[in-house]
């Protein structure tokens, strides 16, 4: 199964996918966040996608931030698309990204998505679903 990995920012949109096994994260592609919505259902299609990661957007306190009204928005079009959304926590993943390679807002959505996969991993490994 390949799940997608979103990072929603102001401007752009990192969008990273898995290996068909649904075992590794890796960047795919940045594009702009003004008319994304019709490039990242392409991309859910063209590799035929059922979950999309979306990073949630809270502050130090937990509380959202300014763009989570926005990722809700875009959840509900994928979910109205028919692709299963699944918001999950992020924090720092721009800086991680940064650290670790160039900072690319792909690179942060594949953190995003790797760490998914790395609970959902370790879960089922401890008998829980995620």
């Amino acid at each position: 199964m390949i799940y997608l990995g979103i990072d929603m920012g102001s401007k752009n949109v990192g969008v990273a996918r898995t290996d068909e096994g649904g075992l590794i994260a890796f960047p795919e592609c940045v594009v702009e966040r003004f008319g994304c919505e019709e490039k990242i259902v392409a991309l859910a299609k063209k590799y035929k996608v059922a979950h999309i990661i979306i990073g949630e957007s809270k502050n130090n306190l937990m509380q959202d931030n300014p763009i989570m009204t926005d990722i809700r928005a875009f959840a509900l079009f994928l979910e109205k698309e028919g692709f299963t959304v699944i918001l999950v926590p992020e924090f720092f993943t721009s800086i991680e990204a940064a650290r670790l390679g160039k900072g690319t807002d792909d690179e942060a959505a594949a953190i995003i998505l790797q760490s998914y996969i790395d609970a959902k991993r370790v879960a089922s490994h401890e008998g829980n679903d995620f």
